[in-house]
């Protein structure tokens, strides 16, 4: 049987006929897709990630692309993709602040700072560097104009794995209402298309309608604000829910037609230092670990501890060391979860520390 040999990345032949018999068949010896893993976007496709205001959408997609540039897991348990080339559009905020947000993420963890996948990352936001006009908006020209970013790249040998679009309304042409479901079929089928022929998942941020999604007890294919066509042109749909009870805390949940939908992943987050709080570190979270242990695991009857010592515990380290910042997260996110459970009383301490005492046990002043 004559073979098709098939060249990625990089130019190759193309044709404007069908598709048919033995080619038909040689698509069948490609690699089959991975299985959808929770909280990533599948290459290929087009994906929309939703959720409500300042929950963290921009945070997580930067996240994932300085895991993808550099070629690390975005977090423990999840696939490595890359190093790959990765391209963010944002309109309404800097390049300059995307640089900043992915190099602080990237610090946070194994990605580590810009420097080391800069040339891997590129970036089309408002910057005095830039001329308005290369600016995109999804009217016709837009659209190609992306298409030929992708192809050129793809011929360079450069091909992107990610493309990042924050956020859909911002790339509405103009007097185009976010409820026109003509415009959104039109937009997510193009992109979709431009994903399958160039290889990168593309992720479009979107925010929830209302109501919101809390609690997650509303059908995904349904949060998307606006036009109900995204989520019919949409492979893939990532919801990212606070979790009222444990604030350091996200919970993804994902469906597609890709295949079964996997199981919510469960991510902490934690401010790596950054002043206003932008700034997150994900850490993947084991429900079933998180659920089962006990403040007894830590405290004894009796005793008061601070949550830095509850920190120190968890990481195993001696008094007066420094915990760690994942330390500190799962500390701050198992003291809030204690606490709403009624299993440890939190009081004010000493320099505001917030410290923990079992339930049931006497106060340690009353202690002889």
């Amino acid at each position: 049987m004559t073979r098709l040999h098939l060249v990625a990345p990089g130019p190759h032949p193309t044709r404007r006929a069908p598709l048919s018999g033995h080619v038909l068949l040689e698509l069948l010896q490609r690699p089959a897709p991975e299985p959808l893993d929770g909280g990533e976007p599948p290459a290929g496709h087009f994906a929309v990630v939703v959720a409500p205001p300042f929950t963290g959408k921009t945070s997580y997609t930067l996240h994932l692309a300085a895991a993808r540039a550099s070629g690390v897991a975005p977090w423990s348990g999840a696939r490595v993709i890359g190093p790959g080339h990765v391209l963010v559009l944002a309109a309404d905020e800097s390049a300059e602040q995307v640089a900043r947000r992915v190099d602080a993420l990237g610090r946070a963890f194994e990605a580590g700072p810009l420097e080391g996948y800069a040339q891997r990352v590129h970036v089309l936001a408002p910057d005095p560097l830039l001329d308005p006009g290369a600016m995109l908006t999804f009217n016709a020209p837009g659209l190609r104009a992306l298409d030929s970013i992708l192809q050129s790249a793809s011929d360079a040998g450069e091909r992107y794995v990610l493309v990042i679009v924050d956020a859909w309304s911002d790339f509405l042409p103009a007097g185009v209402s976010e409820n026109d479901n003509a415009e959104a079929a039109r937009i997510g089928g193009a992109l979709e298309a431009m994903a399958v022929r160039h290889g990168p998942a593309i992720i479009v941020l979107h925010h929830t309608g209302k109501p919101g999604i809390e609690g997650g007890d509303r059908d995904l294919r349904w949060t998307p604000r606006g036009a109900s066509a995204i989520s019919a042109k949409a492979r893939t749909i990532v919801a990212i829910d606070s979790i009222p009870e444990v604030p350091h805390q996200r919970r993804l949940r994902m469906i597609s037609n890709l295949g079964p939908a996997p199981r919510p992943l469960t991510l902490e987050v934690a401010d790596p230092g950054d002043r206003d709080g932008s700034i997150v570190r994900f850490v993947a979270v084991d429900a079933h670990e998180k659920r089962d242990v006990a403040p007894e695991t830590y405290l004894q009857a009796g005793e008061s501890i601070s949550t830095t010592e509850l920190a120190r515990r968890i990481a195993g380290v001696e008094p007066g060391t420094e915990p760690g910042t994942a330390a500190k997260t799962r500390a701050t996110a198992l003291r809030n979860r204690w606490a709403s459970e009624d299993r440890v009383r939190v009081t004010n301490g000493d320099r505001g520390a917030l410290m923990l005492t079992l339930v049931g046990a006497p106060e340690v002043d009353d202690v002889p």
